[in-house]
């Protein structure tokens, strides 16, 4: 179909003579064809007004994409021999008869369906002024002809005139312009990509001059520009009307023969690749002068008959990926180039089809290259409202959200498009995910604006990384680049050791969604090979002010190298008398424990933990944020107490709820140290690996950890576990100061119950007092006074080693009950005292002690000087402030007499040694009932 027979049916082909000549004329002599054109713009002024208006409208509009033959150019991602739109408008008799049109045309914005491209870089360009030229005559080269403009305009009569339409240098902002000069009116016609939708092309001709009265127009591009069937229209000018082929350069006149194309030829336009019974429509919106006012809204909308779009097996899609990372070390943080390349040798050579535009893209980061949890620090989160997603305008998110950058080429434009990768806000992007990107490109050259959201899945597991994004604008590429950000703060973190790594990426086109086209790269980490072989983590430990008996805050750090192998359990063992104030401290439930909720009572510290690869781990609580938890809580493990960490996984914008870890306090009985052990730490949180590099616990409730009177040297030590199963011991020096000055001045007190005849055996009650300050006692030595032996034949069961162990000892074993009374627990402790089985010649005796905690008091029975003695070597360095112990007499009893001692006044010999090794020496008088109605109370006795 020739241009000419294009026009909308309304338009009117026949000439009046005097319109004729002026034409003829005007070719002679440019002023007289400028003094013509402005001579109807005013007779279109005077005459315009219809004798009565209609309403404003479309009496048609068709558009047409054709091959060179007439028929529909239905080839997906081909190039189309012409693409023509044709409109025409509502038209009332003036008062001479003669059509014009019901408003004056403002705006036409034609939108070619999405995928639908044309390229900027196929003609050259026109500048604004050559296009006013001298005139009503452009003199923009031919060269830089796209196409053919036909306006049906209402002057004496109803004429259509022919123009061609140029590629204009655009305004800044603006991808392409075209323009033509209509009776030294120039037309301008913008293009622009449709960024709040579909990323189609629309076409806008805005601000019509209203003083052409447009009845009607057709407006003509040509896929190949340069191509030789459209010689006969690439005019100086425009065309004559007296040509008998409207539309088509007049021969024989010096500037106005056709002429070819002085340029290669390129496609100007490519059709969309995507196919469909309707995936070719074109829609217009058409807006008149007294629509843009207050006086009406005169705006339509129209849409083009769908044309089907076929051929997509034949349209290719050969798209390569290449991964290299910045850097080749092990398991340090890098950034990475990412290179996606799809040729598209057919956006330059109009016999060849373009490639399909990307559609979806999944690309999975080879195994051990993981988020790196250091990158969160000053990072922040990119809002969907700042994203500007589903708007034309630009992206605003915030600078620290800024990830790296990409870097778009097309043969479509000359330069290419530079943009930025940022992080989306966490839970509220599109996605609803952990970690979502926003791909932003703003170009202030052409206007192009790209904003395209990617979900990123970080295997659980692993921690394994899968980014997508799904519908790609159908704005076809030959390389998309996008680099990530290096340096400590990467985003990334290298395999931790070295090898050969694949990326794998699965690709769909436009043209062929349902087929994967699978790509992907390798690259080689060969640098820092021995990360991940070593394991010794630093370790410091100790109270902040270790006077001696005094309660001070208590710190403990573990640290690692970065390319170490990381944390997974910490064992601290406490030097002897390094304890804590139990009392009056509430405990974390074993639901709130297990949830990592326990309330604020409990809490008896705090901790910090730095994560993450590189020379800068990130610390999480951050700056400003509430401090984290280390709380009490009760029995854990087969342990009588336990602590939990709580550590909210809170940094820069990421939120990954709140990690709790317990930890297991064990209490030798025998010493009362302590030792403490963790759960295997986390070590991957909703896909993001932790990575420890620093681990703190500070204890700090006010009176809780309670310095040791022992101020030997000791250390805090401990072992450290690895992932990988390595266990480095450690150790940190700790010392008591100040011993010397405490006080050291415990009493004891001595009863014998019963008959005090000699053979009798004598219940005793031993009641020691300690006060309040002093050093702890570490030793103790009693001597029976010299009336007493040990009844042998008193002696029945004894418990064994193994059976106390399993607290399985016989009842008969049992000899006695004690108690003792710390200003460490709530509760006194207590149980029964036994004869257990010993290395010794007579066994041990064993006081049980129970409660909130369990303590062995043991002592090694002897005799001295025929003096029964009993020797305690080793009792904790722990406050007592009372400490009694019953022994059976009678029948039951390990004493017996061997004199009167109502006449003999018994006296013991003790001997306590303090932890300070301070030495306090007594000789208490056991005090014996020896009245005479006692005497007969126990002589009436059976």
């Amino acid at each position: 179909m020739r241009f000419s027979e294009r026009l909308p049916t309304h338009t009117t082909r026949t000439r009046q003579g005097d319109l004729e000549m002026r034409e003829q004329d005007s070719k002679r002599n440019p002023i007289a064809r400028l003094t013509i054109g402005v001579g109807i713009a005013l007779a279109v002024v005077a005459m315009m007004a219809p004798v009565a208006q209609a309403a404003f409208g479309v009496t048609s509009f068709e558009a047409m994409v054709e091959n060179e033959d007439g028929t529909a150019a239905t080839q997906a991602a081909g190039h189309p021999h012409e693409v023509t739109v044709a409109l025409s408008f509502n038209r009332t008799p003036n008062r001479f008869g003669i059509p014009v049109p019901d408003e004056s045309i403002r705006d036409v914005i034609v939108d070619m369906p999405a995928g639908f491209v044309g390229s900027t870089t196929a003609v050259p360009r026109c500048t604004n002024s050559e296009l006013y030229g001298i005139g009503i005559v452009a003199e923009c080269s031919t060269d830089s002809q796209v196409g053919m403009l036909a306006v049906e305009i209402s002057a004496f009569n109803v004429v259509t005139e022919y123009f061609p339409i140029y590629n204009l240098v655009p305004a800044p902002g603006t991808p392409a312009s075209f323009g033509a000069n209509v009776l030294g009116v120039p037309v301008y016609m913008d293009a622009r990509i449709r960024s709040e939708s579909d990323y189609g092309v629309s076409v806008e001709a805005r601000e019509t001059n209203q003083t052409l009265a447009l009845l009607s127009t057709t407006a003509t591009f040509w896929g190949v520009p340069a191509d030789p069937s459209h010689d006969d229209q690439r005019c100086y000018g425009f065309p004559s009307s007296s040509n008998p082929n409207p539309g088509q350069c007049e021969g024989g006149e010096p500037g106005e023969t056709p002429r070819p194309a002085n340029i290669p030829a390129k496609p100007l336009l490519t059709n969309t690749s995507e196919c469909g019974a309707g995936a070719f429509v074109v829609n217009m919106k058409a807006e008149s002068w007294a629509g843009s006012t207050d006086s009406g809204a005169d705006t339509l909308e129209e849409g083009g008959s769908p044309i089907g779009i076929s051929g997509c097996n034949q349209v290719r899609f050969e798209p390569t990926l290449e991964l290299t990372p910045e850097s080749s070390e092990a398991g340090k943080p890098t950034g990475i180039e990412a290179r996606l390349a799809i040729p598209q040798y057919g956006l330059e050579d109009p016999d060849r089809l373009a490639q399909a535009p990307l559609k979806d893209a999944s690309v999975t980061l080879p195994p051990g290259m993981t988020v790196n949890a250091s990158s969160a620090d000053g990072l922040v989160g990119c809002s969907e409202a700042e994203a500007r997603l589903g708007s034309a305008q630009p992206a605003a998110c915030p600078a620290a959200s800024q990830l790296g950058t990409v870097e778009v080429k097309t043969p479509l434009l000359a330069t290419p498009l530079q943009g930025s990768v940022y992080l989306a806000t966490q839970g509220t992007n599109p996605f609803k995910s952990l970690i979502a990107l926003y791909i932003s490109v703003a170009d202030p050259l052409t206007g192009v604006v790209l904003k395209i959201p990617g979900e990123v899945s970080p295997d659980p597991a692993s921690g394994r990384l899968t980014v997508r994004f799904d519908d790609a604008p159908q704005l076809p590429f030959t390389e998309f680049s996008l680099e990530l950000k290096g340096g400590n703060r990467a985003a990334l973190v290298n395999p931790s050791t070295c090898g050969t790594y694949s990326t794998q990426a699965e690709l769909t086109g436009w043209a062929n969604p349902q087929e994967i086209s699978r790509a992907g790269s390798s690259f080689t980490i060969d640098q820092n090979c021995d990360a991940g072989t070593k394991f010794a983590p630093g370790f410091e430990a100790g109270t902040a002010n270790p006077v001696a008996g005094k309660f001070s805050p208590f710190t403990l750090r573990v640290t690692r190298e970065d390319d170490e192998q990381d944390v997974s359990r910490i064992e601290t063992t406490l030097p002897e008398g390094l304890l804590a104030k139990l009392a009056g401290v509430p405990l974390c439930g074993d639901a709130q424990a297990a949830t990592g909720t326990c309330p604020a009572s409990t809490q008896v510290g705090t901790t910090t933990v730095g994560a993450g690869a590189g020379s800068s781990p990130l610390y999480v609580p951050g700056p400003g944020k509430a401090p984290t938890g280390v709380h009490l809580a009760g029995p854990y493990r087969g342990a009588p107490y336990s602590l939990v960490v709580q550590v909210p996984a809170q940094a820069g914008p990421f939120d990954l709820g709140l990690v709790s870890v317990r930890n297991t306090i064990e209490i030798n009985p025998a010493n009362a140290q302590v030792k403490v052990k963790s759960d295997p730490l986390p070590q991957i949180i909703q896909g993001i690996p932790i990575s420890y590099r620093d681990i703190r616990v500070d204890v700090t409730r006010p009176d809780f950890t309670l310095n040791p009177t022992n101020c030997d040297p000791m250390a805090v030590g401990g072992t450290i576990v690895s992932t990988k199963g390595a266990a480095a011991p450690v150790s940190s020096r700790f010392q008591a100061a100040d011993c010397a000055v405490l006080g050291f001045k415990p009493k004891l007190s001595f009863r014998f119950k019963g008959k005090t005849h000699r053979s009798a055996h004598p219940a005793v009650t031993a009641t020691l007092k300690a006060r309040k300050g002093d050093a702890n006692i570490g030793k103790a030595v009693v001597t029976l006074p010299e009336t007493e032996f040990l009844e042998q034949g008193h002696i029945r069961t004894i418990c064994t080693r193994v059976q106390y162990a399993a607290d399985t000892c016989p009842r008969g074993s049992v000899y006695g009950y004690a108690k003792a009374w710390t200003p460490l627990l709530d509760k006194p402790l207590q149980g029964p005292v036994y004869l257990r089985s010993s290395n010794n010649t007579l066994p041990d005796l064993v006081a049980d002690l129970k409660g909130q905690i369990e303590i062995e008091l043991a002592g090694r029975i002897d005799s001295v000087d025929e003096r029964m003695r009993v020797s305690f070597g080793a009792i904790p360095d722990a406050p007592v402030t009372k400490f009694v112990l019953r022994m059976q007499g009678g029948k039951k009893g390990l004493l017996v007499n061997n004199t009167e001692l109502c006449r003999a006044k018994p006296r013991a010999s003790v001997v306590f040694i303090g932890q300070n090794n301070r030495v306090h020496r007594l000789n208490p008088v056991v005090r014996v009932d020896c009245s005479s109605k006692s005497q007969r109370r126990r002589a009436q006795r059976p």
